[in-house]
């Protein structure tokens, strides 16, 4: 269930149904480009991570003061290149910035708006540091983390499947790809992650016989 949109600690004052409406339609675009023949992802993808991250952004919004008109626009889109195209998912995260900035500004979002939400999309691989980005990077970076650490058994999916790894390889990548992002972590999203970094990476070292 995606969580309504709660305004109520936004430092910048603007319309909550323009915005709720806006939401609705990126959520639409983005189901309709996983479920399109070109994606790998698929709708697996949108459900167990796109959606996962959103939530964890309601989470860790009000906890970092970051802008709900920048970072929910931000977290639908952050994939929407590697959605697209899978073959760059390497430079996804650049690609991704772009297709942003177009996106929002056919939907009619603020420039500042753009130029921000497109900078977490850029900047969303790895945990930004609390005091090296705007509270919406490091929202949106940290939110994403959780979400891989909080859905094990779909990374594994995408390990094996999406990827082409054998099972033992996939459950090393998927572990290294936590272990990395885990001592990252701001502290708030920390405190969210940690039994589900316990869970995951006793379950990745758990011997299967």
């Amino acid at each position: 269930m995606i969580p309504a949109v709660d305004l109520s600690h936004s430092i910048i004052p603007f319309d909550r149904a323009w915005l709720e409406s806006k939401l609705s339609e990126l959520r639409h675009l983005v189901q309709s480009v996983c479920s399109g023949p070109e994606s790998q992802l698929g709708m697996d993808f949108y459900r167990e991570h796109v959606l996962v991250v959103e939530r964890f952004v309601h989470r860790l919004a009000p906890l970092l003061g970051a802008r709900l008109d920048i970072v929910l626009p931000a977290a639908l889109l952050h994939d929407i290149s590697a959605i697209e195209d899978f073959t760059r998912v390497a430079e996804h995260h650049a690609l991704g910035a772009e297709l942003t900035a177009a996106i929002l500004r056919d939907l009619g979002f603020a420039d500042d708006q753009i130029v921000a939400a497109s900078s977490c999309v850029r900047r969303h691989v790895q945990p930004v540091p609390q005091h090296e980005g705007t509270p919406e990077e490091v929202c949106l970076s940290n939110a994403d983390a959780l979400a891989q650490m909080a859905n094990p058994s779909y990374w594994l999916h995408y390990a094996c499947k999406v990827r082409g790894l054998e099972f033992p390889a996939g459950r090393d990548w998927y572990l290294s790809m936590v272990t990395d992002r885990w001592p990252k972590l701001h502290p708030a999203a920390s405190q969210l992650a940690r039994p589900h970094f316990l869970r995951a990476t006793g379950a990745c070292q758990a011997d299967p016989s």
